[in-house]
């Protein structure tokens, strides 16, 4: 595995750890939005083990910008997984706090 995948799977981990750290010890399931790259193939390695560790089912689906955007404003999405130039337009247009760059 390159070093920028495990880079992304470790991020991805601490993200996933992050979000369900302050949940009720019930499962749930959490919405993931992720933009596309190399991210369909890591997700389906990491989601699998995070699923069973956490007893927790993820619903993930892989959209472009304008669809991340969209799913934002809907209230569609616990976590939001994309690169950097996305996370600043959602800034800019109020969608998410201009500090949420990082779990």
């Amino acid at each position: 595995m390159k070093t920028w995948s495990k880079f992304i799977v470790v991020t991805i981990a601490g993200c996933l750890g992050a979000l369900v750290a302050g949940a009720p010890t019930h499962a749930a399931e959490i919405t993931v939005v992720a933009g596309g790259g190399p991210l369909p193939d890591v997700m389906g390695t990491l989601l699998p083990m995070f699923e069973k560790a956490t007893g927790n089912k993820v619903k993930i689906s892989f959209k472009g910008a304008p669809e991340i955007a969209a799913d934002l404003k809907q209230g569609a999405a616990d976590l939001v997984i994309t690169n950097t130039e996305v996370v600043d337009e959602l800034a800019t247009s109020g969608d998410v706090r201009a500090t949420a760059r990082r779990c």
